[in-house]
């Protein structure tokens, strides 16, 4: 990939209590990918673009009102939908992108707002979620990475709190530091609000239609106008799920929702005196509880975060573990239907996983 344009834009407007802030670039990026295919004789190339918007409204520095927006994000150059009828002869190029879809001219990404209160600061809306090194919270608004490159985020409707214990304590004993005297320890806790009616409905039992009461395989569940005769068939989970096909008491179904509890500690000193030299360095340890009662899901996820630099020694590591209980894996073949659980799609999670570099 080769990074052709980017271009930052920066505007200022200053009423008397309130300032704008535009910022975002614009990215169109060529390709040129060998050997995709066994019979590819000649590499193939592509380019595709994208036009980032970042807005802030700021009131007097006490209130922040944010948004992302993303114009022709990861739009293929190109008339690539067979628009024109001769295609030696075609123009106005279509929407698609990437996936082979039509991607939207304008999709509104986050919309958040960040106040500051009387002991932090509190932020409200859909907004980006990072971590760490990104294994498991990355919010993808780096334009140029050391792997790769980013085409979406992490993004999550929430409400979240963090505040500095310590400069607190200090304020309240009389004692509050100056800005370059403050410790920088962090504390937070967030609230997030997954999803609702997801596409795939878990059932935990398998149904057949035509079998009659008595015989092999009846399920009094599978009967839904109880005449005895099984009239509904479907799989452990079925998968075919669409909003279309969505109840109407769908937003006030909780049992299927998913809620998330985050919190964290993190300690982030820079330019600390070590040996005579400067320093930085960060640490931090972040946790999520996942809870869903529909498939008895109780996930716990413990994230720890180190990065380190001091006379050219760059040190920095990630590592997480998953794990709980849950029936929410429903990939084929991801349940056990000889089990004696009630529920096959019954599962222990413990999952690891770690990333450094130095």
């Amino acid at each position: 990939m080769l990074p052709i344009l980017f271009l930052s834009l920066t505007a200022h407007a200053d009423p008397d209590n309130v300032s704008f802030d535009l910022e975002g670039y614009y990215r169109m990026r060529s390709y040129s990918i060998h050997n995709l295919y066994a019979d590819q004789e000649e590499p193939g190339k592509y380019i595709t673009q994208r036009l980032r918007l970042q807005p802030t409204f700021n009131f007097q520095n006490r209130a922040k009102l944010k948004f992302m927006a993303d114009v022709l994000d990861d739009v293929v150059w190109g008339d690539n939908e067979s628009l024109a009828s001769t295609a030696l002869f075609a123009g106005d190029p279509s929407n698609n992108g990437m996936s082979g879809g039509i991607a939207p001219t304008f999709n509104l990404e986050r919309a958040w707002i960040e106040m500051n209160v009387i002991l932090g600061e509190m932020r409200v809306g859909r907004q980006p979620s990072h971590w760490g090194m990104g294994l498991l919270a990355n919010n993808g608004d780096g334009f140029d990475d050391y792997f790769g490159e980013n085409h979406s985020g992490a993004n999550f409707d929430r409400i979240v709190f963090a505040t500095r214990p310590i400069t607190v304590v200090q304020t309240l004993l009389g004692k509050a530091p100056s800005k370059d005297k403050e410790i920088p320890f962090i504390v937070g806790y967030a609230f997030d609000r997954l999803v609702e009616s997801p596409r795939v409905k878990y059932y935990g039992y398998e149904c057949e239609s035509g079998i009659a009461d008595g015989e092999d395989g009846w399920n009094p569940d599978c009967d839904s106008n109880a005449d005895g005769l099984t009239d509904l068939e479907h799989g452990f989970v079925d998968d075919t799920i669409d909003s279309a096909s969505r109840d109407r008491d769908w937003a006030y179904d909780n049992a299927d929702d998913v809620t998330e509890h985050v919190m964290l500690a993190l300690y982030k000193g820079e330019n600390l005196q070590l040996a005579g030299s400067a320093a930085d360095l960060t640490v931090g340890l972040y946790g999520i509880n996942r809870l869903q009662q529909e498939t008895n899901s109780n996930v716990w996820i413990v994230d720890g975060y180190l990065k380190f630099f001091w006379r050219n020694i760059y040190l920095e590591g990630e590592v997480l573990n998953i794990s709980g209980t849950s029936s929410a894996l429903a990939l084929p073949g991801a349940y056990d239907q000889y089990s004696d659980n009630p529920d096959p799609l019954f599962k222990n999670i413990d999952i690891w996983a770690y990333a450094a570099r130095g």
